[in-house]
């Protein structure tokens, strides 16, 4: 079963990591003093055989049995000769081999042999309170280690707790703030947890300042959109006063077709700024594009008195239709909204290096340098005189600097001359080879 808890976790590791270092540590100690106290023994054994007296004409520094075991408290010593017992102190030691462990008369003794002058020599000692000591000792080790990974566990759950305290705190106040608006988490003096209080109350910020866009690209669409239906609306209510005749009402139609046009690519202008999902465009004849939205707009600019040119020679980029349409249609209509009477706006066309850059041009009150780029920024209302409230910039070209950057270009606006505001976009130039040719519209 996986634990979820974090708390547990951090628990679990500790635990185990603490144990399994504890139990080498202590099995290592076991062995160690097992090998320590196995070592002086054999130590002594070895001094013992060195010394020991194994036949009557040895003198000096030999010294008898007895006499040897006198100095070593528990030793026994034996001498075999020929495979028979010549020479015994202490137990009745058999006639064994090397060195290790035998048990004489129900008590475990630690045995060391050499040969010598013919003759088998053995000593041995008293191995039974070593024994037990060891067993003792491997027993207290036995206990010290669940007491000591209990106690460790048990400071890694307090310490754990302690430290997700604060956490639990702010969670605890985050779901209280949800009827707040406005609230923010208090930062705690801990760097970690103030550090991580003050990154939420950021996001918060973000999250606030992106739902306030939100609202406010809602109402933003919902006027882009109102413009082209109330124009169609205007266009079939006239029509509608009085019987007209059959071309008065295909004019009337050819308007509302081009309206619903320019509704449909602003939809598809909205949708493209919301996702990444449509396949990417093949080239198409930008010259064909400009000069049908030209012949779209220039009745609408001789209305409201102003010159529309246009100057543009073959050339293509990879967009789509649509796009590169609502991208026109945003800028002439700004530009329309804000050009004086008698004044010239202008369309250009051309290829510029391995670049297709397209401006439009305009002789208004221009864009104010501080505002140059703030005026492309998404949902951006801006309080000066092109302003929404002044019949001035909306969504339209928030959304089309993203559909120009999704395209590899890029788009600006700067001081027209000798007065106005010059739009320029740029795109990629497409190869001839993939050109695809726009078909006619009916008329």
């Amino acid at each position: 079963m996986r634990v979820r808890s974090h708390r547990w976790r951090l628990t679990l590791w500790a635990v185990s990591i603490v144990g399994a270092l504890l139990a080498m540590i202590l099995f290592g100690a076991y062995l160690l003093l097992g090998r320590l106290q196995a070592d002086a023994a054999d130590d002594m054994l070895a001094s013992v055989l060195r010394q020991v007296e194994v036949s009557p004409e040895q003198n000096g520094e030999w010294h008898d049995p007895e006499e040897l075991a006198s100095l070593y408290p528990g030793l026994s010593v034996a001498v075999f000769a020929n495979g028979r017992l010549t020479t015994s102190y202490g137990a009745h030691l058999p006639l064994v081999r090397g060195e290790g462990l035998t048990t004489v008369a129900g008590r475990t003794l630690r045995y060391r042999e050499i040969q010598r002058d013919g003759r088998v020599v053995i000593a041995a000692v008293d191995w039974q309170d070593q024994a037990s000591d060891q067993r003792r000792m491997l027993l207290a080790f036995a206990l010290i280690w669940p007491v000591t990974v209990g106690l460790v566990g048990f400071v890694a759950w307090a310490a754990a707790g302690a430290t997700f305290r604060p956490l639990l705190r702010m969670a605890t106040q985050a779901e209280s703030m949800a009827a707040e608006a406005g609230s923010r988490l208090p930062v705690p003096k801990d760097q970690e947890f103030g550090h991580l209080a003050s990154r939420l109350n950021g996001f918060l910020d973000r999250l606030e300042s992106n739902v306030k866009a939100q609202e406010r690209f809602a109402s933003d669409a919902a006027h882009e959109m109102r413009t082209p239906l109330t124009v169609i609306r205007g266009h079939f209510e006239t029509a509608l006063m009085r019987k007209r005749t059959v071309g008065d009402y295909e004019e009337v139609l050819r308007l509302g077709v081009a309206e619903t046009e320019r509704l449909s690519g602003l939809v598809d202008l909205l949708l493209e700024s919301a996702t990444s999902q449509r396949p990417p465009p093949e080239p198409i004849d930008i010259e064909h594009v400009l000069r049908e939205v030209h012949a779209r707009w220039v009745g609408r600019f001789a209305y409201a008195d102003v010159n529309l040119d246009l100057e543009v020679q073959a050339t293509r980029a990879a967009i789509w239709e649509s796009e590169l349409v609502c991208l026109l249609d945003n800028l002439l209509a700004n530009a329309l909204r804000f050009s004086p009477r008698g004044s010239t706006c202008r369309i250009i066309g051309r290829e510029e290096g391995s670049r297709v850059e397209v401006e439009v041009c305009d002789e208004g009150k221009g864009v104010p340098a501080m505002d140059a780029e703030r005026i492309f920024e998404r949902f951006l209302r801006l309080d000066d005189g092109r302003s929404r409230d002044a019949g001035g910039f909306g969504i339209g070209l928030a959304v089309c600097r993203v559909v120009v950057e999704r395209r590899g270009g890029s788009i600006g606006v700067t001081q027209n001359s000798p007065s106005g505001a010059k739009f320029t976009f740029k795109l990629p130039l497409a190869c001839k080879s993939t050109l695809v040719s726009i078909p006619e519209k009916t008329k």
